[in-house]
């Protein structure tokens, strides 16, 4: 469906603004993404707006956004399986973290394991995505550099729910570059 919508309204464009047949095909990428993600966050907007999640969903999206720019992940086959896998992980976590409280010795030693994951397999790539050796490092380090700003934020205003939050944002991420999960783009 959103090929068919992205190709239609390449097409449309075309008319307008002639181009060649690559700069095309990059247009229609570029829509298809745009649809895409468009579609997956009404989706999981509108389960926010029926659970009264808004706020929290908000704030879980900002936090897997900016680790998961860095870090990578694995990736899945068809978007409605990312929607669920996506949408699991936000709205799963605004809801746990409503109801259950992550103390700080199970929050710390928990952050030190999925920093050692980071550590070792981000960023995680994928079928089209492949880093240079000094983008990996900047990569790796801005993960980390993440994960110790969520943790510092975390301990110094003592908020159970961020707190929470960030523990289901950071193992999400944690779990998604492990090679176990990602063996088909994990490269060492």
């Amino acid at each position: 469906m959103d090929k068919t919508f992205a190709t239609k309204l390449s097409s449309y464009l075309n008319c307008l603004y002639k181009r060649d047949d690559i700069e095309n095909a990059k247009i229609i990428y570029a829509l298809e993404l745009l649809l895409n993600t468009q579609l997956k966050l009404m989706g999981v907007f509108t389960i926010a707006f029926l659970f009264h999640l808004v706020k929290d969903t908000i704030i879980m999206i900002l936090l897997f956004t900016l680790l998961r720019i860095f870090s990578g992940g694995m990736h899945c086959e068809t978007s409605l399986s990312c929607f669920f896998a996506y949408s699991s992980i936000i709205i799963g976590g605004a809801i746990f973290s409503k109801y259950i409280f992550i103390p700080l010795h199970v929050y710390l030693p928990v952050m030190a394991i999925n920093g050692y994951i980071i550590h070792q397999y981000a960023p995680s790539e994928t079928k089209l995505i492949k880093y240079s050796k000094n983008t990996r490092i900047k990569y790796k380090l801005y993960s980390l550099l993440t994960l110790i700003l969520y943790v510092v934020i975390s301990l110094f205003f003592n908020n159970l729910i961020f707190r929470t939050k960030t523990f289901v944002v950071v193992t999400s991420i944690a779990i998604t570059i492990l090679p176990a999960l990602n063996r088909k783009y994990h490269t060492d």
